[in-house]
């Protein structure tokens, strides 16, 4: 009778009409795995039934009925495993990206414990280990089972991270020379590479293809990655004005467009020339000092017939081209 775990009382047991060779119990006698039998006596057939029905007894308390009685019921007490394991290590981390596609996560340092199972249960997480998490935050899952069938789980999040900033790359320092007062259209190329964006955003104060002024101007570019990680870098544009006969027409054009009256224009548009024959005969004195005599006359007409703007563009473009001329003397 019974199961083997004590689930049976006392008042459950009957010998009635039962044979001596049969058996009237059942229970693990001893001490190896396999289920024993206890027979009644063939004579008496007398019964002892021992404990409570809940197993809680040992060999030590089983007695004899009488002298005729040759086996006893004996119920093992079998204690059922109902506890689960104990999972460790699953700890939320944090891991630095090292591709644009994410990072391998080989060793999770997750492990389980039971009362019962020394040597058992296995952990398995999903996510597996050596998986590749992407950039953000991913849960994983793990699940402990021992061999009773009791199972824990526990789960930790793996936040993967990108603080490495791009690497920006902008050209060495850039000189050139012009013939134009107004400066030089300048083209330039600057990039940057990142670990974890395919694509960083690059932007500098000064595009590609702008016109730079007269001497040296510093550029300065920024870039940008998906995670707001930034980098800065910067050169320098040095435009060099080259006086010649192309630099004067310019001026004089420039002096034409603003529609003075016929006298004041010629006045402004003859001094150039005469600077211009000057330079190339070789005079460059006598080149500085007409493009002198053309700021004084710009000077005398600002406010007249020159706006304040007009009449600093004029201004800046005479004065450069005396400095290129006559190193400023």
């Amino acid at each position: 009778l019974g199961d083997g775990t004590g689930g049976f009382t006392c008042s459950d047991v009957s010998t009635d009409g039962v044979p001596a060779s049969a058996a009237v119990a059942l229970g693990f006698v001893d001490g190896d795995a396999n289920l024993d039998a206890v027979f009644a006596n063939g004579n008496a057939r007398n019964w002892v039934c021992l404990g409570d029905g809940s197993g809680g007894f040992g060999c030590s308390d089983v007695s004899t009925v009488s002298q005729t009685t040759r086996a006893v019921a004996l119920a093992a007490p079998i204690s059922a495993d109902d506890t689960a394991p104990v999972i460790s290590g699953a700890d939320d981390r944090t891991v630095e990206t090292d591709s644009v596609d994410g990072v391998v996560v080989s060793d999770y340092g997750v492990s389980a414990t039971d009362e019962t199972d020394p040597e058992f249960p296995e952990v398995t997480c999903v996510p597996s280990e050596g998986s590749l998490f992407p950039l953000g935050d991913t849960d994983v899952e793990c699940t402990a089972t021992d061999t009773a069938g009791n199972t824990a789980t526990a789960s930790f999040t793996v936040t993967v991270e990108d603080t490495t900033p791009p690497v920006i790359s902008v050209p060495d320092d850039i000189s050139v020379e012009t013939a134009s007062p107004a400066g030089a259209v300048v083209e330039f190329e600057a990039s940057a590479d990142d670990l974890a964006d395919p694509a960083p955003l690059v932007a500098c104060d000064w595009a590609s293809g702008s016109t730079f002024p007269l001497g040296i101007t510093t550029v300065t570019c920024d870039a940008l990655d998906g995670s707001g990680n930034s980098a800065t870098a910067s050169f320098t544009v040095t435009v060099e004005l080259v006086v010649d006969e192309e630099t004067f027409e310019e001026v004089a054009e420039s002096v034409e467009d603003l529609d003075l009256p016929g006298g004041t224009e010629n006045s402004f548009v003859r001094k150039l020339d005469n600077a211009a024959k000057s330079l190339d005969k070789g005079d460059t004195d006598g080149a500085c000092e007409k493009l002198a005599s053309f700021i004084d006359q710009v000077n005398a007409q600002e406010g007249k017939k020159l706006d304040s703007e007009d009449a600093a563009v004029l201004r800046a473009a005479a004065q450069a081209m005396i400095d290129a001329t006559c190193n400023g003397n």
